[in-house]
């Protein structure tokens, strides 16, 4: 889904939350693929399990369910 204009939101109300679980799915993603990011990992445990649920892939190749 895209905007009619490059610079305007898809859909024109973005949410809180989902901004929130685009950030976790980028820093899933690091976890894997940036070394300084997963030695973070020891310091911030439990809020690693929390960012753990989500689907570490790139854009567009996430499961429909992780959407």
């Amino acid at each position: 889904m895209r905007g009619a204009d490059p610079l305007t939101p898809s859909p024109p109300v973005v949410r809180q939350v989902d901004v929130a679980a685009h950030a976790c799915r980028h820093l899933a993603f690091l976890r894997h693929t940036d070394p300084q990011v997963a030695g973070t990992v020891a310091g911030a445990a439990e809020v690693w399990d929390l960012i753990d649920v989500f689907t570490p892939a790139v854009a567009g190749l996430l499961p429909m369910e992780s959407r």
